[in-house]
């Protein structure tokens, strides 16, 4: 009773969580329409605004394995979650005064970092307590009901977002309102992760930090898939994090365009959640991942045709792709439960997000640099956002390549995970429209056999 209760609130604790969570994510819609429309922030400068989250996904590499030798994961993650609500005031701060002295974005810089650096910090102590909060039968099923329904709450958010920005405009004013409900929203939350058992603490000794990179090291299918992370959060957020600004600044579109895009994006995503969560079930983590990835390759080549005269084709690709990087999210979080050595859990997931965030920091940055040269060389700007499209095609090729090379315990070849994608109603569900294929393609009912009398 104790584990159901723990669960409901963490969940609950994720659904109030979401705008703020959201607001450190690169490339998110706010902070994109913040920078890119109203601040006008040029390519470069934008970009590199963009990978503060990632440098500060390496530096707690530092600082949260020395955290977890003195605290629990528990009393770091609930500090720093408070610490974090009180940073985002200091953005807010920021960004008010900014909105009367119309100063350098540096100071945004600070705060931001300092609200990224704990949002980090809090991820791997939250990521490390999961491991022990959650069952290893009921992850799959769990973390996906989990992820829908926060996919669910942020959209709302998002929703409402655009209606604020629609109706009162894209003034700093009105980003500092949708700031401080953000933060109230995540103070409600952490109420509620203090509500959650405390669990008792593990018997055993504390393991030098050299005996746990050693073991780290021993980890082959670990390293390979800290390999593979660092391979597609390069590409994932190479030209991605741009789309906003290309929507605002190439197709001239409105606020209500660029919201009801990430809307599609988050609606079925968090509709194929179920379906992946499933896939996972049944056939493992790596065999669905390579699934999803396939998917998002298909669909990103389709960017390279959009023009101005598309106007329903970018919410299609939004969608299929809100699909497929829900299952590379749920696949990546179950992966690394697996393979991670329990005696070195805070290094083996800080040592992955740093290692990952490194890479991935590069890639807005380089995709920043590129489109201001392409400009100043007198490129079409439609043109310069293509080739980045066409440039992330080829590492999320070597991402698959790498994953086939992955072992992952208790899991089913690659080829059944592809055979279930035959089924319709198997794919329905992963494309986030299984309550529509089950109706449209209902399972066979096996025939009445008569009894005997």
């Amino acid at each position: 009773m104790a584990l159901r209760h723990t669960l409901r609130f963490w969940i609950w604790e994720g659904v109030l969580a979401q705008p703020l969570v959201y607001l450190n994510q690169p490339g998110n819609f706010v902070l994109a329409t913040l920078l890119a429309g109203t601040l006008a922030l040029d390519p470069a400068t934008y970009g590199a605004l963009l990978s503060i989250p990632f440098w500060c996904n390496v530096v707690q590499l530092l600082l949260s394995p020395l955290l977890a030798r003195y605290w629990s994961a528990r009393g770091i993650m609930l500090s720093c979650m408070w610490a974090t609500v009180v940073s985002w005031l200091a953005v807010y701060a920021v960004l008010d005064r900014y909105a009367e002295s119309h100063g350098s974005v540096k100071w945004f810089a600070v705060t931001f970092s300092i609200a990224c650096l704990l949002t980090s910090i809090t991820g791997v102590a939250w990521t490390a307590l999961m491991q022990r909060v959650v069952p290893n039968v009921a992850r799959g099923v769990y973390f996906a009901r989990r992820n829908r329904i926060c996919q669910l709450a942020l959209l709302a958010f998002i929703l409402a977002t655009v209606a604020v920005t629609e109706i009162f405009g894209r003034a700093v004013p009105v980003f500092c309102g949708v700031i401080a409900f953000a933060c109230l929203t995540r103070a409600a939350s952490i109420m509620f992760a203090h509500r959650t058992a405390v669990l008792p603490p593990e018997i055993r000794q504390p393991v030098p930090l050299t005996a746990q990179f050693s073991s780290l090291r021993q980890q082959r299918p670990f390293l390979l898939f800290v390999a593979c992370g660092a391979l597609w959060g390069m590409t994932a957020n190479f030209a991605a994090p741009f789309l906003p600004v290309f929507f605002l600044r190439e197709l001239h579109w409105s606020n209500l365009q660029v919201g009801a895009f990430f809307l599609a994006s988050l609606l079925v995503g968090a509709m194929a959640f179920p379906g992946w969560g499933k896939l996972i079930q049944q056939h493992g983590a790596r065999p669905a991942m390579f699934v999803a990835l396939a998917l998002w390759s298909v669909t990103n080549v389709c960017w390279v045709l959009i023009t101005p005269a598309h106007t329903a084709l970018p919410y299609l690709l939004s969608g299929v792709t809100g699909a497929a990087n829900a299952g590379i999210v749920l696949c990546n979080f179950n992966l690394i439960l697996k393979l991670m050595p329990p005696t070195a859990r805070a290094m083996a997931v800080g040592l992955n997000t740093a290692i990952t965030s490194l890479a991935t920091a590069l890639a807005p940055i380089a995709a920043g640099v590129l489109l201001s040269w392409s400009q100043e060389e007198g490129w079409n700007a439609v043109a310069g956002y293509r080739w980045l499209f066409i440039g992330q095609i080829l590492p999320a090729a070597a991402t698959a390549l790498l994953l086939i090379r992955i072992r992952e315990p208790a899991t089913s070849s690659l080829q059944h995970a592809l055979g279930a994608m035959r089924n319709i109603r198997t794919l329905g569900a992963v494309l986030g429209l299984g309550f529509l294929f089950e109706h449209l393609f209902p399972a066979p009912t096996p025939p009445k056999t008569k009894g005997r009398v």
